[in-house]
C-alpha cells in the first residue's frame, strides 16, 4: 500500500491520482481563514474539556475533525504522549490541555497554537521523488504522503487537496485519460456537496465503498435515494458498489436454508442475492454494479477491470448518441423532400404539440425547500452542526446553502420529472407504432434531448435555490449567535438547532422566498416546454 489506509479518519482532505511526468505530490492548501477557524474550534474544545475536567463520554465533545486535530497537534508540537508505567498501567499526558490551563481565553489560546504551528514558512506546494529513490518509488511516496497528510512535513501547510502524480497510466489504461478522486469518508452523513457533486458529473464513474456486514451501508442507501429524489437517476448506471469483507466474514454467511457458504465466493454470491440486490432494487438502483474485494486475499484485478468497464461503457454510450444524432440529421436532410415521410413527422409533431398545449400547467407546488436541510441536521454529528453554526452555515459536513439548493432541486425534480415522464410514455407509444416508423430516429433523439433538458434545468434550479437564501441567512448574525449560545446548555443540541432553523424559514419575509422558489420551478418548466416546441418546430418547418 503506497497511501495511508485505515478504519476511518485517515486522510485530511480529498486525494486525487493523476498521470504526470514523474512520481510526485502537489498540494492545494487550506485557506488561512479555514485553518484559523479549525484551530478556534479545537481551542473551544480544549478549554471546555479543561473546565469540566473530562470529555463527554458520548463522543459529542466539540472540536474539529480527528484528521484536522491530528495535523494541528503535530504542527504545534502538542501530540498526546502515552507512557506505560510499572505494573502495565498506561499514563496519558495531553500538552494541549496543559496549554489551555495556561491560556484559558479561547482567542489567546488560538494565537498561541497558531504561533507554534509556524505557518508562514510552510510555503511548499510540490515535491518530486528523487532520482536515487527505490526503483518503484512507492516507499518514498508512502512516507512523503503520510508526512504531508498528518502535518509532519515542516515545509507543507495543511492541505485542502492532495494530488498524487504518477508516471504510469492510471489504472494501467493507456488509451484513457483517467483521474481518480478519493473523497473524504462518509462518516455519519453522506449528504455533502463534495460527495454528491460526482453523481451529477456525466464524465464520472462513482465507486461507493461499504463494509461487508451491512452492505449496502445505510449512508450509501440514503445517498442513492437522495440522488433519485434529485432527478439524477441516470447516475446509477455509472455507479459501482465496492463491498469490502474482513477475513472470515464471507465464509460465515448462510443461505436461505441456514447452510453456511462452502467458500468465500459462495459467500459473496449469497450476500449479493439475499441482501445487496434486494436493497438496491428497493431503491430503484438495480443498475448499480457490485464488486467484492478482500484486500488480504483477493486479486485487485477484477476491481480495476470493473471500473474500467464502467468507464468504457460510459464512453460507448456517448459515442452511440453521437452516431445516432448524425444518423438522425442525415435522414432528416435526405427525407425533407419526401412528402410521405414528412407527413409522418408532422403527425408525430402534432401529437407532441397537443400534449404540450395540455401540460403547460405544472400543478400545485407546496413542498418546503428547507425540509432536506432539517432532515440532514437531524442525522449529522453535533460536532459538525456546531462547526457549521460557527461558520454561519458554510461547513463541508453540514452546508446549509447546499442543502437548500438540493431541496429546491428535489422539489423541481418531483414535479418536472412527473410531467416529462408523461411525455416519455407518449413518445414510447409512438416508438412501437409502425405507422410512424420514419419518425422513430427523431423521437429517440427527442427523448435524449428531454433528459438533457431535465438535467440542465435541475442544475439551474439548484443554483438558484441556493442563491435565493444564502445572502440573507449567512448575514443573520443574531440567528447564528443564538444557535451558538445553545451549546453547553444541556442535551438536545441537535434538536434545538433543527427547531431554530425550521423557525427561521417559517417567518416573513423568509416565507415569501418559498413563493419565489415556486415561481422559479414554474419558470423552469415553461422554459423546457418552450425549447421542446422549438425543437419540434424546426422539424415541422423542415417538412
Amino acid at each position: 500500500m503506497a497511501l495511508e489506509v485505515g478504519g476511518g479518519g485517515t486522510t485530511i482532505c480529498e486525494v486525487r491520482v493523476v498521470l504526470g511526468p514523474r512520481l510526485g505530490i502537489v498540494v492545494e492548501p487550506q485557506s488561512d481563514e479555514a485553518v484559523r477557524l479549525d484551530v478556534a474550534d479545537f481551542c473551544e474544545y480544549l478549554i471546555r474539556a479543561v473546565r469540566e475536567r473530562t470529555t463527554d463520554p458520548s463522543g459529542d465533545d466539540v472540536g474539529t475533525s480527528p484528521e484536522m486535530e491530528r495535523a494541528i497537534r503535530q504542527m504545534s508540537g502538542l501530540q498526546v504522549v502515552t507512557k506505560t508505567l510499572e505494573g502495565g498501567k498506561r499514563q496519558r499526558t495531553d500538552p494541549a490541555k496543559a496549554l489551555a490551563r495556561t491560556f484559558p481565553d479561547p482567542k489567546r489560546l488560538a494565537i498561541e497554537i497558531l504561533t507554534r504551528m509556524n505557518l508562514p514558512p510552510r510555503q511548499s506546494r510540490t515535491i518530486w521523488c528523487p532520482a536515487d529513490a527505490a526503483t518503484s518509488g512507492l516507499p518514498w511516496l508512502q512516507k512523503t504522503f503520510s508526512d504531508i497528510n498528518n502535518g509532519r512535513n515542516p515545509d507543507f501547510p495543511i492541505p485542502r487537496v492532495i494530488e498524487v502524480v504518477v508516471p504510469k497510466a492510471v489504472l494501467g489504461c493507456d488509451d484513457l485519460d483517467i483521474k481518480i478522486i478519493d473523497t473524504k469518508g462518509i462518516d455519519q452523513s453522506g449528504q455533502r456537496a463534495d460527495l454528491e457533486c460526482h453523481f451529477d458529473d456525466p464524465r464520472t464513474v462513482v465507486v461507493l465503498c461499504s463494509s461487508f456486514k451491512d452492505a449496502p451501508a445505510q449512508a450509501i442507501q440514503d445517498m442513492l435515494q437522495r440522488m433519485k429524489d434529485a432527478g439524477a437517476s441516470d447516475a446509477m448506471r455509472r455507479t459501482c458498489l465496492l463491498v469490502l469483507p474482513m477475513p472470515g466474514e464471507a465464509i460465515s454467511v448462510k443461505d436461505g436454508s441456514g447452510a453456511a457458504a462452502t467458500d468465500y465466493q459462495e459467500g459473496y454470491a449469497i450476500k449479493r442475492d439475499h441482501q445487496i440486490d434486494v436493497a438496491l432494487a428497493r431503491l430503484g438502483a438495480s443498475d448499480v454494479s457490485v464488486v467484492f474485494f478482500n484486500a488480504m486475499y483477493d486479486d485487485f484485478g477484477p476491481v480495476r477491470q470493473e471500473v474500467l468497464k464502467q468507464v468504457r461503457s460510459l464512453r460507448q454510450r456517448y459515442a452511440e448518441r453521437l452516431a445516432e444524432l448524425e444518423s438522425t440529421i442525415a435522414q432528416l436532410i435526405e427525407n425533407r423532400d419526401r412528402e410521405e415521410v414528412q407527413a409522418v413527422l408532422n403527425q408525430a409533431v402534432r401529437r407532441i404539440t397537443v400534449w404540450l398545449d395540455k401540460s403547460e400547467d405544472i400543478g400545485e407546488v407546496s413542498d418546503r425547500v428547507h425540509s432536506p436541510l432539517i432532515s440532514t441536521i437531524g442525522s449529522t454529528h453535533v460536532r459538525s452542526i456546531w462547526a457549521s453554526v460557527r461558520r454561519h452555515g458554510a461547513w463541508s459536513n453540514l452546508d446549509y446553502y447546499y442543502q437548500l439548493g438540493f431541496g429546491t432541486r428535489a422539489i423541481g425534480a418531483k414535479h418536472i420529472e412527473k410531467k416529462l415522464g408523461e411525455l416519455a410514455v407518449l413518445i414510447d407509444h409512438m416508438l412501437i407504432d409502425d405507422e410512424v416508423a420514419p419518425a422513430h430516429d427523431f423521437l429517440r433523439q427527442l427523448k435524449r434531448e428531454i433528459d438533457e433538458e431535465l438535467n440542465e434545468a435541475l442544475r439551474r434550479i439548484q443554483m438558484a435555490g441556493r442563491a435565493e437564501f444564502e445572502d440573507e441567512l449567512k448575514e443573520d448574525v443574531a440567528f447564528w449567535s443564538d444557535c451558538d449560545s445553545e451549546w453547553g446548555l444541556g442535551g438536545g443540541y441537535r434538536n434545538t438547532i433543527a427547531s431554530k432553523s425550521r423557525d427561521w424559514f417559517s417567518v416573513e419575509p423568509h416565507q415569501a422566498k418559498g413563493s419565489a422558489i415556486v415561481r422559479l420551478i414554474v419558470a423552469a418548466w415553461a422554459g423546457i416546454c418552450e425549447r421542446l416546441r422549438g425543437t419540434i418546430g424546426r422539424v415541422s418547418t423542415a417538412s
